[in-house]
């Protein structure tokens, strides 16, 4: 049931956060990596596709699926856990594999939390065996199918895993593409506990029944009570490095021969989210750090700098004035938006707008009508549309109205039928008039004989 729920959440979360402009934009510098993903969280919002479809060997980028595995499992992080003997080819394989590991010994009792730590830190692939043989009751063949059905559910097109741990190749079955891996840290950004592990800088292994004897530091002292001490690949984390950004809330970093250096990192800045995703850097250091990291570092200084969540459209005035018929005091009206959007805005490229109006617009008109719309796009990109309104009150007049509806020889038959018809009417009161005066005057008269007969 706990599978079930989990699989369904993840439905619910790619449903989520499928994108939803694809603005594509180009970088202005030349990077080493062979795929680039770039994506605006809060907008879904692509700024970067650079070979984002294209299947390569993710490495260990494959161990955030693991990860999330163990967290939306439902196991207690304490529960102590004890290294199967069964899994001595899984650890002699990472060794001649020359695989980063976490320095864990068969038959050590370790608890899923160290083990997250000693997996997401080091990026220690025998950890990623570990919980993997653990969650799958010993069959890491079925654990990896259950990573790629986890992955499909969350919208993953392209991937497919063969191990817990991800040293392993595309001929062995285990691949991936930047914009998968990007899902998936999408996945991770809504997992407090998988951030705030990724996000650590060095983590302290305690003693154990195999590690009964602590290691000795030349920078510090270990902690009472700890055998030794992993460190975080990333190295954007570490304050004082070249490439210390605190932006980074947490990444992941992966290599093999055939991967090349990857990295997956998910950065915050104010309100905005980011997602990068950058596959397929050389192999060689520069300075002592990964050409993937260096391109992660440039995509992200960039980005944060040229873009921002903001309202579309950004003017606070009119976006437009129309004309309007039939009234006394104005002849054109201003138009304004009737909201905004959310969009990702380019401080480089205002956004364009496609007004939708008519050539004018008649009276009356009342203050807050929907006279047209805005179509808004950035990078040539449509992120909304907008209605328009008017924000005045305009009453119609009615002798501009009939004089603006009416021809010239329209007004003049009208005017002459008017006068005709007040010529009528006066004709016909005249008559009256001139009737009732002669009915007048001969009451006077009869009334007059009347008189004088009596007399």
């Amino acid at each position: 049931m706990k599978r079930v729920l989990a699989c369904l959440a993840a439905i619910v979360l790619a449903l989520c956060l499928v994108p939803a402009g694809y603005a594509v934009w180009e970088l202005p510098f030349s990077v080493d990596s062979q795929a680039v993903y770039l994506f605006h969280v809060n907008t879904g919002t692509v700024v970067l596709d650079v070979n984002g479809s294209q299947r390569r060997s993710p490495a260990s980028l494959t161990k955030m699926v693991t990860a999330l595995l163990l967290l939306e499992s439902g196991e207690d992080l304490d529960t102590v856990v004890t290294i199967p003997e069964h899994l001595q080819a899984e650890f002699d394989f990472i060794q001649s594999e020359n695989g980063s590991d976490a320095d864990l010994k068969i038959g050590e009792q370790i608890t899923l939390r160290n083990l997250l730590y000693g997996m997401m830190l080091p990026s220690g692939n025998d950890a990623a065996s570990v919980i993997g043989d653990y969650l799958s009751g010993g069959d890491l063949d079925a654990f990896a199918a259950q990573m790629t059905e986890y992955a499909a559910a969350l919208g993953c097109e392209d991937t497919r895993f063969s191990c817990a741990h991800g040293l392993a190749d595309i001929e062995d079955g285990n691949w991936s593409t930047a914009r998968d891996m990007a899902l998936i840290l999408q996945a991770v950004s809504r997992n407090q506990t998988l951030l705030d592990v990724m996000g650590t800088a060095e983590w302290w292994m305690p003693l154990s029944n195999m590690h009964t004897e602590p290691k000795t530091y030349t920078d510090e002292e270990t902690p009472a009570g700890m055998a030794y001490r992993v460190r975080n690949t990333n190295s954007m984390l570490v304050e004082g490095s070249t490439v210390y950004r605190s932006y980074i809330v947490a990444g992941k970093s992966g290599f093999t021969n055939q991967a090349g250096r990857c990295f997956a990192s998910l950065s915050r800045q104010g309100e905005d989210s980011w997602i990068l995703v950058v596959m397929g850097a050389r192999r060689e250091l520069d300075d002592g750090v990964t050409y993937a990291t260096r391109d992660t570092v440039a995509i992200l200084d960039w980005a944060l700098e040229r873009f921002a969540t903001g309202q579309a459209p950004e003017e606070t005035g009119p976006l437009a004035e129309v004309p309007v018929l039939w009234n006394s005091e104005a002849d054109m009206v201003a138009v304004w938006p009737a909201q905004t959007v959310t969009a990702l805005l380019d401080k480089e490229q205002p956004t364009e707008r496609k007004l939708t109006l008519p050539k004018q617009l008649e009276t009356p008109l009342e203050a807050g009508q929907t006279v047209g719309e805005a179509a808004l796009y950035i990078n040539g990109d449509l992120v909304g549309t907008v209605p328009l309104e008017v924000r005045d009150t305009l009453s119609r007049s009615w002798w501009l109205h009939f004089t603006g509806t009416h021809s010239t020889g329209q007004i003049v038959l009208l005017a002459v039928a008017v006068l005709l018809a007040v010529a009528l009417v006066a004709a016909v009161a005249i008559l009256r008039l001139r009737r009732s005066i002669r009915r007048r005057r001969r009451r006077k008269a009869a009334a007059a004989g009347r008189y004088l007969y009596r007399g």
